[in-house]
């Protein structure tokens, strides 16, 4: 049987030793549900798709790059404190993930993956309240790369 401190060991490396900064950023809930809004054309592009990599039986060509808009302002969404915005943005963000690595699954499994991301966003209910410039999204993703390389 494994004791606690075993289990904490994954890969070689111990669970325990790696601290984890205080808090996390939070993106207020007005500026991340008008970037969740500005993003949320998305969905349809990740929908029809994912409903063409159904119909075709494999993993169809995308230009992705075209999708990096949409998922900055989605990442930045994800931190929202509102749970439903916060999971919805993530759930697209990850969509559009599988997409930019969709030579990793086979064309049922990733049409699966969007059309279960896409019912997971589907879920968003916050009406927004604020205004956004390129610099708010520029702030905010500063501080959420700041976090993210604390946790290095």
């Amino acid at each position: 049987m494994l004791s606690d401190k075993d289990f904490m060991i994954v890969d070689g490396i111990d669970l325990n030793a790696i601290e984890i900064p205080e808090g996390k950023p939070v993106v207020p809930d007005d500026i991340a549900a008008v970037l969740y809004n500005e993003a949320f054309p998305v969905r349809t592009i990740l929908a029809k798709y994912a409903r063409l990599v159904f119909e075709a039986g494999q993993v169809l060509d995308i230009d992705a790059s075209k999708l990096a808009a949409y998922e900055t302002k989605l990442e930045i969404a994800s931190y929202a404190d509102d749970i439903l915005l916060s999971f919805s943005a993530f759930s697209l963000h990850q969509a559009i993930k599988d997409v930019q690595d969709r030579e990793k699954y086979e064309a049922l499994h990733l049409a699966r993956r969007l059309y279960g991301w896409i019912e997971s966003a589907d879920n968003h209910s916050y009406v927004p309240h604020a205004e956004i410039t390129a610099e708010t999204i520029q702030k905010y993703k500063g501080e959420i790369e700041e976090w993210r390389m604390k946790l290095r």
